[in-house]
């Protein structure tokens, strides 16, 4: 899930890991081993000016899983993005919560090197954090500076950024307290403004006052630049802090720092988690770290501390199951309690779990037996058939690509349906057509090099990742060809093509789906025919298209996957819609007719510019969407029907100038 340095998250069960590609919002199932792609607004930013973007996020945006409620996922733009569907529905959590100075909106890179690959973004969140001791409480903090607060759970916000910390920093983390109720760390990153000082705050009254932890003098070197720290979630002050160069600690809530080195190479370390009483490091190009077991630690900050306040647990289950339970019956705790001899003696709770199991049972039933499933009945082959048409196999909607270029890699059979069939001798054209449930012609192949209309691929034979023929086998004797489970691509000439950015490549590799990889969109899963044409002799069978078990096992059903599938239609008809009436302005523009002025500009609305980091126009931002929702099975994501409503607007606009224009 994600990408690159992309942030992911897992939840509590492990089952979903969500990630992050420059706001791109990826929801991982690790049972499916899709990953099902819920974006906010999915406009294309690849060389937009961020003023000109609706959400402005950086590459690695932060994700949070709510601390007391992990259905609730938070997502950072310039604002807090709520969702509690997986990213289905996304609202507004906060106000914009950026400082967003004019300064910083900007083309990235001119007048030098134009660099806008939709992630150069100043004036967007790089940290979140839900507060694990109160619900209401959330705190942000934002690659421009500013650090934000709710104590209302999103109601009402207040910027808390501390006083004495100079502007346009990078707040690189922030840490709420695992001890103390109003209380947090920030750390803030200043080394991309010439500042090398480490900046790391502290406040214990929800950020009205703050105190500065690295004076330069204290034990972090003042040209340390701070990444991050974090509180021992079972002793309160023991902290640990990340900075440019290596690791530290302080044992009394900040107040003096020392070296936690040890054999560590000097190195960034980015972030730490303590977990199972191990100390977690990760680190800047030298891989993971871990310190083995901080007892030792927590042991000196006690002794330092002093403090009588009652631990929490690293374990974020501990506090419920401390309450589910006396301590008597807990794990590692029962035998303990009963060999000094107090609470329940164990003996004690074997007579209990006895006397249960003596409970008279119910009157024994007698199961029902199912009957078993009808077998289909077999088709037998016609030995004396000139042309024969086996029953296709059910087919199964799957996403998956076997990996090519290593011969240790199994060859895995490419997804699609096996339609196989035999010629008792030589014949003419081979038409193979596949049907729906209506009977409607939904793909067409035939023998005949450039026939068919598929346009499906490059040839390759289908194996290790390679696209599947397209074209119909026809030697005398057994045949098999696979249809890859697509509708086709909408036609697409070379003219329309080399109008679009990668339209030569398109053409050269016989492409034209726009946004789905030369193809149409997936079928969903029903019933569909094949129907073979040769020598005269039509012949049909029946097969079926089913879910995935896993997807379905997941939530998703077939009418999800329908819906998946006509909504990918739409945006397919519409991009060939657009990518014809590029290439007929340009043919106006080639034969001189029309306005010349007014041509220039549909075409500068249509197509993005050929260049370094262009804006990307109306085929791409629609061909954006088309991506988002078809590389997984999924729902369709409410963003991705509010974009397209909003580019058919656009759509609407350009049709109507094109059309004045040619006249």
């Amino acid at each position: 899930s994600g990408c690159e340095s992309g942030q992911i998250r897992p939840t509590p069960d492990g089952r979903i890991i969500y990630g992050d590609c420059k706001g791109e919002f990826g929801r991982y199932n690790v049972e499916t081993g899709q990953e099902q792609h819920y974006w906010i607004y999915p406009q294309q930013r690849y060389g937009k000016n961020p003023k000109d973007m609706r959400y402005r996020f950086v590459r690695q945006a932060p994700i949070e899983i709510d601390a007391h409620n992990p259905k609730i996922v938070y997502h950072g733009s310039q604002y807090v993005h709520k969702t509690i569907d997986g990213g289905m529905h996304w609202t507004r959590f906060s106000p914009d919560v950026t400082a967003n100075t004019p300064d910083g909106q900007v083309t990235s890179g001119e007048p030098v090197t134009r660099d806008m690959t939709g992630e150069e973004v100043y004036a967007a969140l790089y940290a979140m954090r839900s507060s694990r001791l109160d619900p209401n409480v959330f705190w942000t903090g934002s690659n421009d500076g500013p650090v934000w607060v709710t104590k209302d759970n999103g109601k009402t916000w207040k910027n808390v950024t501390p006083n004495d910390l100079p502007p346009g920093g990078r707040v690189h983390t922030i840490e709420d307290s695992p001890h103390r109720r109003g209380s947090a760390y920030v750390s803030v990153y200043r080394m991309y403004l010439n500042d090398f000082k480490p900046y790391l705050y502290m406040t214990n009254d929800y950020g009205e006052h703050w105190t500065l932890l690295t004076t330069g003098t204290n034990g972090i070197p003042d040209n340390q630049p701070m990444h991050v720290v974090r509180e021992d979630p079972e002793q309160e002050g023991l902290l640990y802090a990340g900075t440019l160069e290596g690791a530290y600690v302080s044992f009394d809530q900040g107040k003096h720092w020392q070296s936690l080195q040890q054999n560590l190479p000097p190195t960034p370390v980015t972030d730490f988690k303590v977990h199972h009483g191990d100390l977690l490091a990760s680190t800047m190009g030298r891989s993971f770290w871990i310190m083995d077991d901080v007892a030792p630690l927590r042991q000196i900050a006690a002794g330092v501390m002093k403090s009588t306040r009652p631990r929490t647990s690293d374990s974020p289950n501990q506090a419920a199951v401390a309450q589910a339970f006396p301590p008597s019956l807990r794990f590692g705790e029962a035998r303990r309690s009963a060999e000094r001899g107090g609470g329940t003696p164990a003996r004690d709770i074997v007579r209990a779990s006895r006397q249960q199991a003596e409970a008279p049972l119910p009157p024994a039933v007698k199961p029902r037996v199912a009957a078993a499933p009808a077998r289909a009945i077999i088709k037998p082959f016609e030995p004396n058939a000139t042309v024969f048409l086996f029953t296709p196999a059910p087919a199964y909607r799957t996403h998956y690509a076997a990996m090519s270029g290593r011969p240790d890699r199994p060859e895995y059979p490419p997804v699609g349906a096996r339609i196989d069939y035999y010629l008792a001798a030589a014949s003419g054209e081979v038409k193979l057509d596949v049907l729906d449930a209506a009977g409607k012609v939904i793909r067409s192949y035939t023998n005949e090099t450039g026939g068919g209309g598929s346009q499906a691929g490059r040839g390759g034979g289908g194996r290790r990742g390679a696209a599947l023929p397209s074209i119909l086998p026809a030697k005398i004797g057994m045949n098999r060809f696979v249809w890859d489970l697509r509708y086709p691509g909408r036609a697409l000439s070379a003219a329309a093509a080399l109008g679009t950015p990668g339209g030569a490549a398109a053409v050269a590799e016989g492409e034209g789906g726009g946004g789905f990889g030369g193809n149409g969109p997936l079928v969903a899963p029903g019933t569909y025919r094949a129907r073979l044409t040769a020598n005269g002799i039509v012949r049909t069978e029946p097969f079926t298209v089913k879910i995935d078990p896993r997807v379905a096992k997941a939530g998703l059903t077939v009418a999800d996957l329908a819906e998946q599938a006509r909504f990918a239609l739409k945006i397919r008809d519409t991009l060939g819609d657009a990518r014809q009436l590029a290439q007929r302005v340009r043919q106006a523009m080639e034969a001189r007719t029309g306005d010349q002025v007014k041509l220039q500009a549909v075409i500068d609305r249509l197509v993005t510019k050929t260049g370094p980091y262009e804006d990307q126009m109306f085929i791409d931002q629609l061909s954006n969407v088309a991506r988002e929702i078809g590389q997984a099975d999924q729902k369709v994501g409410a963003s991705a029907y509010e974009r397209y409503n909003d580019l058919l607007k656009e759509w609407t606009a350009i049709k109507a100038d094109a059309d004045r224009a040619l006249g």
